[in-house]
């Protein structure tokens, strides 16, 4: 997938930073298709690497060679990332992911393949961590958050009613929830009504 037209200023605050890759879909060993990550001025890329990042428009200019832009997550910048939350066909977000988007109230935008969404925020603080509850219909259903050595694959497809602009958020009370695997995602909104996210609401 592509970045999509530019007519917002949606994610504005990534493309001022030098930070941006490539990516192109390529198959692992085992036959399953991974994104793999390419320097804009040519040869590999890295998230942890600097000297493979490039300037957005450097990266724009060269993502027809490949299938989508990259954007390396570290320096306060935080991804969330709910797989396997999304119909690609109708648009509907299953209840757990659609609880989290208005929670979090931050810019989100559907991902490559459609099935899943990425939420930005900032949060020095934040660490990196994984939550799956997968079943058989949804085998990668989760949350994955990334606060650094990770690229998001970028399409810039604004989901609808979210900001625009990236906020500084303290995520201290909702990772610690999220660590602490406590909600049942088909049942998510009595789950994680609890004393703690009541209490980040009303700060």
């Amino acid at each position: 997938m592509k970045t999509v037209s530019q007519t917002n200023n949606f994610l504005a605050e990534f493309k001022t930073q030098k930070r941006w890759l490539l990516w192109r879909n390529e198959a692992r060993a085992n036959g399953k298709p991974t994104k793999v990550p390419y320097s804009a001025r040519g040869g590999p890329g890295s998230s942890t690497n600097p000297e493979t990042w490039s300037d957005y428009d450097e990266a724009v200019a060269a993502v027809d060679r490949y299938d989508g832009l990259g954007f390396a997550i570290t320096d306060g910048n935080v991804l969330i990332d709910l797989d396997d939350c999304r119909d690609p066909e109708t648009g509907k977000i299953d209840e757990w992911g659609d609880f989290i988007v208005q929670f979090l109230a931050c810019p989100t935008e559907i991902s490559p393949s459609g099935t899943g969404l990425h939420i930005y925020v900032r949060d020095g603080n934040a660490h990196s961590l994984t939550r799956k509850f997968p079943t058989a219909e949804k085998p990668k259903r989760g949350i994955e958050i990334y606060a650094g050595g990770r690229y998001s694959a970028i399409t810039f497809n604004h989901l609808s009613g979210t900001p625009r602009e990236i906020p500084e958020v303290d995520m201290t009370q909702f990772l610690t929830f999220v660590e602490r695997g406590e909600f049942d995602p088909e049942d998510v909104r009595d789950h994680w009504d609890s004393l703690i996210l009541r209490s980040w609401i009303e700060e």
